[in-house]
């Protein structure tokens, strides 16, 4: 639901068969609403196109930059989210390996857009998860390890927002 002025991210991922080169229609998203005000309704309709092609440069080079930060922010909350659970649980080792496999493949990503900027608020993210787990001595029910928890929850809130 959402309230008049209200406005929502939404990150979809879509995996497209690419079996011949060419242009071809990727998404179409008709969302129908309806004002509680004046009980009218509306309809907005997004069209996603796609050009599969066998060059890797042109895909490098025909990413779109913005969609790409919202993706790894939405990826990175995503596994500081999956990390908290995997330490609440009592599994440390996984929560750590799903924050370094994340940081890496989120800082191969950002290299590859030339985004200094992502990198470093992503890493700055998962460094400082790393670090609540550390404070926290793995303790999980003590005040300290409800505190990691929560900061990094915060903290993958923070990214979504």
């Amino acid at each position: 639901d959402l309230h008049e002025g209200e406005q929502r991210k939404v990150v979809l991922r879509l995996r497209v068969a690419a079996h011949k080169l060419g242009g071809r229609l990727v998404a179409q998203v008709d969302a129908k609403f309806r004002s509680t005000a004046t009980q009218t309704t509306h309809t907005a309709q997004a069209i996603v196109r796609g050009e599969v092609t066998s060059n890797h440069r042109n895909v490098l080079d025909g990413r779109d930059k913005s969609a790409a930060r919202h993706i790894w922010r939405a990826r990175t909350a995503k596994a500081l989210d999956q990390a908290s659970t995997a330490w609440e649980s009592g599994n440390g080792a996984e929560a750590q390996r799903i924050l370094d496999s994340n940081q890496a493949a989120a800082t191969k990503i950002a290299k590859e857009l030339g985004d200094d900027d992502l990198e470093g608020e992503l890493d700055k993210a998962t460094e400082s998860a790393k670090d609540n787990f550390k404070k926290a001595r793995g303790v999980r029910g003590s005040a300290a390890g409800k505190r990691a928890t929560k900061a990094n929850r915060m903290g993958a809130y923070d990214l979504m927002h």
